[in-house]
């Protein structure tokens, strides 16, 4: 598998790879960008699409307020990298202040885990597979522990 960010190296990944993996690409460019370059590039290549896997950051049994808190704080560097811009860009967001609301509520899941799964359950619809990315201080165990048991339950039929 190979990391992914605009469409170009989704296309390769298609063409030459076992899947792509995302990093901070919200819902909407995955549907409406990566996708489509993942599966024009196997196409090409006269192979299956292989899998895009996301990183999706999760922020459990927090309001939407502080999962947004969080993630301007954790994750503020990507809004000042040229090749996010341009990826944030494309998806229809404008990072040049900063996060919005709108791109947050796209790319990040919060909440209660009934919550958190169905917006697990949009990410698996679109056609992705989904790497839990929390959204906690580095070093915090116990948010670590908590959020993948309430993901580890929230996957159990």
């Amino acid at each position: 598998m190979a990391a992914a960010l605009r469409e170009a190296s989704f296309e390769v990944c298609g063409a030459l790879s076992d899947g792509a993996i995302s990093w901070m690409c919200p819902l909407r460019y995955i549907e409406k960008r990566a996708l489509p370059a993942l599966e024009h590039g196997a196409r090409d290549a006269g192979v299956q699409t292989p899998p895009l896997v996301a990183h999706v950051p999760i922020a459990l049994d927090v309001s939407r307020g502080e999962a947004h808190d969080r993630a301007r704080s954790l994750l503020a560097m990507y809004a000042r990298v040229p090749n996010y811009q341009r990826m944030f860009r494309d998806a229809g967001y404008d990072v040049s202040d900063g996060y919005g609301d709108d791109l947050l509520d796209d790319l990040v899941l919060c909440g209660s885990v009934e919550e958190v799964s169905a917006g697990l359950r949009r990410w698996h619809d679109a056609g992705v597979e989904v790497m839990a990315q929390p959204l906690i201080e580095p070093g915090d165990a116990a948010g670590l522990a908590a959020t993948f048991g309430a993901l580890r339950r929230a996957a159990q039929p």
